[in-house]
């Protein structure tokens, strides 16, 4: 009996058929048994007695959860009635739910053109159409009952098998635009993350795939290798397609802002110092580049020339006010200049909105000890360490796995 409760609640979801917890009610995935009741019996004066006799019957074999029985009924009243939405839907969705796929295909079709509204109906089909085979038209019904499906395990369901077989089928902008859809709903499922890591990954791999056949020599190859030579942590050989890449196209957007990033992380001081010239001539291709005027913000103070890392930090923040970089180095500044209340807003404001950022509850940390105040100073030191830890054991994750046999490849690495 467990086991036909069990079948009668997962059919229930899709349609009318009334789960066991909830008796004498149904799924909801379509009208309520009483509404649905109630509108046959003001219909049975124009229909035959038989029909609707195997209708009531029906509806009784659910309320006593024998399937079976059920699915017989409907079949003569669907087979009389082929315009009876009851009818065919449940008789679809019990078909389903038996393994029955290819048989219950064509009431589901029926059921799906009779309401279209009904996405958990067409949902329902894509699935019976896949497990029999037609590939093509599961992938049309779910990609089509997708956005009106609300409940999160239906949809869950469809959109990853829509992936699934979008990416067999290599269609990988379909893939993606599936998985956009599951994310925007469900943006801390891990199945569904892994699902979209996977399609973005296979995206860049097919884009970069491209890229070397159109351009082998092109700037944007060499760009796009260091790309996963930094990925890599192979910053010297990253660093020399880089210089590639300037070489090749002085005006690459992007190009200098990434080489003076490899420079300016090197331990080489020519190469440190070459950094800031390559910032400047990110910011004189595009002058609207505040993470480039940030960057030279930082160097600026590194040299303790406040005024000028001020400006910079000013400029980059009229830019992009939600530049966290900008505004903690702006904090660091009016800081190391007394103006410690003017810097309080901007780490708070960094904090409020990436509670993550481990250098702002750092240096929060150190401003509440400037302004007396201990146990404020204490719980963002806490919160400091706790961020670190986390930061640091994912790093080991990432090592163990770049390091073991069979391990990440490059593309899987991430900083």
């Amino acid at each position: 009996m467990n086991g036909v409760c069990g079948y009668l609640a997962l059919a229930g979801c899709f349609w009318m058929v009334p789960s066991c917890a909830l008796s004498g009610q149904v799924g909801s995935g379509g009208p309520t048994h009483r509404d649905t009741a109630a509108m046959n019996g003001a219909q049975d004066s124009a229909r035959g007695a038989g029909v609707a006799e195997h209708e009531r019957r029906a509806r009784e074999y659910l309320q006593q959860r024998q399937p079976e029985l059920a699915r017989k009924e409907f079949a003569i009243v669907a087979e009389a009635e082929p315009g009876n939405l009851d009818a065919q839907a449940n008789l679809g969705v019990l078909l389903y739910f038996d393994g029955q796929y290819q048989e219950a295909i064509p009431h589901l079709k029926a059921a799906v053109a009779l309401a279209p509204q009904q996405a958990k109906l067409q949902a329902l089909l894509g699935f019976s159409e896949r497990r029999a085979g037609d590939v093509a038209a599961a992938r049309s019904d779910l990609a089509a009952a997708l956005p009106g499906l609300t409940e999160d395990k239906v949809r869950k369901q469809a959109g990853l098998e829509l992936v699934e077989m979008d990416t067999a089928a290599n269609d990988l902008p379909a893939a993606a635009s599936a998985v956009a859809q599951l994310k925007a709903t469900m943006p801390a499922d891990a199945e569904v993350l892994y699902a979209a890591y996977r399609v973005y990954t296979d995206l860049a791999g097919e884009a970069l795939l491209d890229l070397s056949l159109a351009g082998p020599e092109s700037a944007q190859m060499h760009q796009a290798i260091a790309h996963e030579l930094v990925k890599a942590r192979d910053n010297a050989a990253a660093l020399t397609n880089l210089r590639a890449a300037v070489a090749a196209d002085p005006h690459l957007p992007g190009a200098h802002f990434e080489l003076a990033e490899l420079l300016v992380a090197s331990t080489a001081p020519a190469e440190k110092a070459e950094a800031q010239g390559q910032y400047e001539l990110a910011l004189k291709d595009n002058p609207r580049d505040d993470k480039a005027l940030t960057r030279l913000g930082d160097l600026a103070a590194d040299k303790g020339d406040h005024a000028a890392a001020m400006k910079r930090y000013q400029d980059a923040l009229a830019l992009q006010p939600e530049s966290a970089d900008a505004a903690i180095g702006m904090a660091h500044e009016l800081v190391e200049t007394g103006k410690t209340d003017a810097a309080l807003p901007l780490l708070l404001g960094v904090i409020k909105a990436d509670p993550t950022n481990v250098l702002a509850h750092y240096r929060l940390s150190a401003l509440y000890r400037r302004l007396h105040r201990p146990e404020d100073a204490k719980r963002e030191v806490a919160e400091y360490e706790k961020l670190k830890a986390t930061r640091e054991k994912l790093r080991g994750v990432y090592d163990s796995l770049r390091n073991s046999p069979g391990g990440m490849k490059s593309d899987d690495a991430k900083n």
